[in-house]
């Protein structure tokens, strides 16, 4: 498509074939005016102002057709120019215009057909752009599924070690089993976010019902596997005067969960967290804080942007999909998702659920 439709649209180009155009066409019309003024106005003029008795002795038709033949002769050849002359103005005017309009018309019909063609190979295009989304959400769930199979069959295994494990069995051991327990979750946690992402993306669907604010606010605790949690993370005291809200349970339990996650594993030892939620204007908006180091400001917008982690400093190594999952999750619920942090001030993640929606 390129080149060949680019010339075919050259401003340059048109602007030049229109000069030219509007030039054969003006000459054209202004040499039918000369003559048409010449040999058929200045004739006919003659004849009329005769036979109407504009000159002496007039008012017959023997007069009038002497004056046509009279028309022609060297005598009246100066008054047959001015006539010419004055169907030449006109003659060009109207050339002139019809070249224009003429031109545009042509223009339009050309730039109809790119249009049309155009459309054509941008239809084409979404096809196989719909071809290749379908393709890598198929890809996408037999991956996911396939992962989420050996990760079973690898946490499986570790569990049952762990639990085999005996006093006399070496602290180290121990400890390597638990690590490999708690990544294979971590893991596993991704690969659900992954999975639940993309299902939110292609088709929101949602199974709604009444929850509970507090069961809530509890059960995502409750899921929450990571280092340190239990004494580090709070329940607030806002959350009793909630109303329950028309939400997906699951979903909603594993975005506060996920929230807490990255609180407890993005700050240092130490950093204390709290959840909660409030009523305010006809939305639940639950919050999740904690008193961490804080994000850099030119961080904090491209959070909920799937594969954005901050620096492996701050946040150790993180798939990216946790806050990209939330967002989908809290949208599809009709709500909203953002971040309040900076620098030695702490972050604070909050979002709405309506009290009711009309979501189906």
């Amino acid at each position: 498509m390129g080149r060949n439709l680019l010339h075919r649209v050259d401003p340059s180009r048109s602007e030049d074939s229109l000069r030219r155009f509007q030039v054969r066409k003006t000459l054209l019309h202004a040499t039918v005016g000369l003559g048409f003024g010449l040999l058929v106005l200045h004739p006919v003029s003659m004849a009329v102002f005769g036979w109407l008795g504009v000159h002496p002795g007039g008012g017959s038709v023997s007069l009038g057709i002497s004056l046509l033949w009279r028309s022609f002769t060297i005598d009246m050849f100066p008054m047959g120019v001015v006539f010419g002359l004055f169907g030449m103005v006109i003659g060009a005017m109207d050339g002139y215009h019809r070249s224009v309009l003429q031109f545009q018309r042509n223009r339009l019909a050309r730039q109809l057909a790119l249009n049309e063609e155009l459309r054509r190979e941008l239809e084409g295009h979404n096809q196989r752009l719909r071809e290749l989304e379908m393709a890598k959400r198929r890809s996408t769930y037999f991956l996911v599924h396939d992962l989420k199979t050996h990760l079973g069959c690898v946490l499986g295994f570790a569990e049952l070690l762990l639990k085999r494990a005996t006093k006399e069995r070496r602290h180290r051991d121990r400890e390597a089993l638990e690590r490999i327990v708690r990544q294979g979750r971590q893991m596993l946690s991704a690969v659900i976010d992954l999975l639940d992402l993309a299902r939110l993306e292609e088709v929101p669907g949602l199974d709604l019902d009444w929850a509970d604010v507090p069961s809530m606010l509890l059960e995502a605790l409750e899921n929450v596997d990571a280092p340190g949690v239990d004494g580090r993370v709070q329940i607030g005291h806002r959350h009793a005067h909630c109303p329950v809200v028309w939400s997906d349970r699951r979903l909603v339990v594993r975005v506060l969960a996920n929230l807490i996650t990255n609180a407890l594993k993005h700050n240092p030892d130490g950093v204390n967290v709290i959840i909660d939620a409030a009523p305010a204007d006809g939305d639940v908006v639950f919050s999740c804080h904690d008193d961490g180091p804080g994000i850099p400001a030119e961080l904090v917008p491209r959070l909920f942007d799937e594969f954005v982690t901050e620096s492996e400093q701050t946040l150790g190594h993180a798939s990216g999909l946790g806050l990209a999952f939330c967002r989908a999750a809290v949208e599809a619920h009709g709500g909203r998702i953002w971040c309040e942090s900076g620098l030695g001030r702490g972050t604070t993640f909050q979002f709405t659920l309506p009290v009711r929606s009309e979501i189906t």
